[in-house]
């Protein structure tokens, strides 16, 4: 049987830039973490 666990973290920084690969050389800034950036952070922290 697999656990699931709900897990949260708060990162900051004085700025950050959140992209799409769809918006080509022009990046568009979003207030929250793309799933694939949310995927670098914890594969980072582990």
């Amino acid at each position: 049987m697999i656990k699931t666990y709900e897990i949260s973290c708060e990162i900051s920084g004085p700025t950050a830039m959140w992209t799409r690969p769809d918006t080509g050389d022009v990046p568009v800034s979003y207030p929250a973490p793309t799933y694939g950036g949310v995927t670098v952070i914890f594969e980072l922290i582990t």
